[in-house]
């Protein structure tokens, strides 16, 4: 539950500032997203069906917002959707922080302009540049997974 009330912040903090104010930015904005990823309109079908299926609420929630809100938003949850689904892969605690080690350092290759080649990562990259996004927002998620991965797991209700 926290993961997702943590993206849903990211990704209304992320968007806020355009949400009243259609301005001439907003705009240019939305070009720079397709001089980021020349790829944005191929990209971001994958990403759409990734969240169709990987986070059905999300989705649904969504479909609420302006288009251009849309897409972005769904660019920036895919890749947070991605990195929950890739750090809970295993309970091996050593594996799980290597994981988000290499979470990290894609996370700032995003942001360096040097997204991994996929999908995601391409219209998350566009997504956070054109649209100035704090890197702090994204990296407060991967804080959330490092603390999830020093807790204690309990194998029953008692413990």
């Amino acid at each position: 539950m926290a993961f997702y009330v943590l993206v849903g912040f990211i990704v209304l903090s992320a968007f806020s500032v355009f949400a009243s104010n259609h301005s001439p930015d907003l705009q240019r904005k939305l070009r720079l997203l397709r001089e980021l990823n020349p790829k944005w309109d191929e990209d971001i079908l994958v990403c759409r069906e990734i969240m169709r299926h990987g986070s059905k609420s999300f989705f649904l929630a969504s479909l609420l917002l302006p288009k251009w809100m849309r897409d972005t938003s769904l660019a920036l949850y895919s890749f947070c959707r991605q990195a929950d689904d890739e750090v809970d892969q295993e309970a091996d605690s050593l594996s799980a922080a290597s994981r988000l080690a290499r979470l990290e350092l894609r996370l700032a290759d995003a942001y360096a302009g040097h997204p991994e080649d996929t999908c995601v990562d391409r219209c998350f990259s566009a997504t956070v540049r054109a649209f100035e996004v704090p890197r702090g927002l994204p990296a407060a998620l991967l804080d959330g997974f490092r603390w999830d991965l020093g807790r204690p797991r309990c194998r029953s209700l008692p413990e």
